[in-house]
């Protein structure tokens, strides 16, 4: 958190927001620890708002940075600055994912698998969040970019779930659902489909596959200025 106000000056507001919203998502697993309603919160919060939350972070670490100009004129490459701000964002999107998830544990509140299988409920739409939104939002050089991204995303995640779902209520429940590896919120809707390790490996690959996408984008200095009105 210190690391994230000290090298990400521009966006101190964002995060202290981002951080007070994690606090109060933890006050309310823990008010609901003992409710029916902990397991869904939990898995919303893990699998859904923390990598949101992030994903909007992500979004701007680069664009609309208003020491720009500097930043593009230092020695150091601009990709490997912002390799140093997502490894910051995504720790910190990690630490808060993974309090939930020993908090979770630590209150019995129960939610679907253990130990490393249960840390990719969040792993997996952390790191496609991030790259899907940091890479958004470099192509004009605008945050709003890949906000938006993020928050499309989780409408289309979200909508989509339980209509994939009601459509393979006629598969056997060992054939699994294989329209739902494409849900990158799958265990919000469908977490005990045979196909959902599937759907965590997919959408981590594609996640790093952004962030690398993202790094590169980062290397054409030109993506990162946008032309301004005139009045």
């Amino acid at each position: 958190m210190s690391a994230a106000f000290i090298r990400l000056p521009h966006r101190r507001l964002e995060i202290s927001i981002v951080a007070l919203i994690i606090l109060a998502l933890i006050g309310l697993l823990w008010v609901s620890r003992a409710s029916e309603s902990g397991p869904r919160i939990s898995i919303t919060a893990m699998e859904i708002l923390v990598p949101l939350l992030v994903g909007i972070l992500a979004a701007g670490l680069l664009a609309d940075d208003p020491a720009l100009e500097l930043l593009l004129t230092a020695p150091r490459p601009t990709r490997y600055i912002l390799t140093d701000r997502l490894i910051i964002v995504l720790t910190f999107g990690a630490f808060s994912s993974l309090a939930l998830q020993l908090l979770t544990n630590r209150w019995g509140i129960f939610v679907p698998y253990e130990g490393i299988d249960q840390a990719f409920i969040w792993l997996s739409p952390l790191f496609f969040y991030a790259g899907a939104s940091s890479s958004a939002s470099l192509i004009r050089g605008r945050m709003l970019d890949g906000v938006i991204v993020c928050l499309i995303v989780s409408v289309v995640g979200l909508l989509s779930g339980p209509i994939i779902a009601a459509s393979c209520q006629g598969s056997p429940l060992i054939a699994g659902c294989w329209l739902a590896v494409f849900n990158p919120l799958m265990t919000s809707s469908t977490p005990y489909d045979p196909f959902w390790p599937a759907n965590r490996v997919l959408w981590f690959i594609l996640g790093a596959l952004l962030v690398g996408a993202s790094l590169l984008l980062a290397g054409q200095g030109e993506r990162l200025f946008h032309d301004t009105p005139v009045e």
